[in-house]
C-alpha cells in the first residue's frame, strides 16, 4: 500500500518547487527535489551520504534546458509513479525510496 501521507507531502512539495522554479510541467527533477527536501526521508539520507545537496541539484536544473509538451506531468514522471505503484504490490508500504529507485531504474 502506498503511504498516503508521504504521497500527499511529496505532491505538496512538488507544487511548491513548481512555483519556485516557475514550471508549467512537472518532471522527475521536481520529484527529486521534493524527496530531498523531506528531512527524514531515505532519499535525503542516501544523497547526503553521497554528498549531493539540494543546492547541487538546483544548480544543475538552473543550468539546464527542458523541451516539454505543455502538460501537467512529463511522461517519465508518470512512469516513475507507475513503477513505485507496481513496487507496492510486493511490499506492505511504498516509501520515498521506491520513488528514488523508480527514477534510477
Amino acid at each position: 500500500m502506498i503511504n498516503d501521507l508521504l504521497y500527499k507531502e511529496i505532491i505538496e512539495r512538488m507544487k511548491e518547487f513548481q512555483s519556485k522554479l516557475d514550471y508549467k510541467t512537472l518532471g522527475t527533477e521536481v520529484l527529486l527535489l521534493s524527496l530531498m527536501s523531506i528531512e527524514d526521508s531515505m532519499t535525503n539520507l542516501i544523497l547526503k551520504e553521497l554528498k549531493i545537496s539540494i543546492d547541487d541539484v538546483l544548480e544543475i536544473i538552473n543550468n539546464s534546458y527542458y523541451l516539454r509538451e505543455p502538460k501537467n506531468y512529463t511522461h517519465t514522471l508518470k512512469q516513475v509513479f507507475d513503477k513505485a505503484y507496481q513496487l507496492q504490490k510486493n511490499k506492505d508500504f511504498v516509501y520515498d525510496e521506491a520513488y528514488l529507485y523508480s527514477m534510477l531504474e
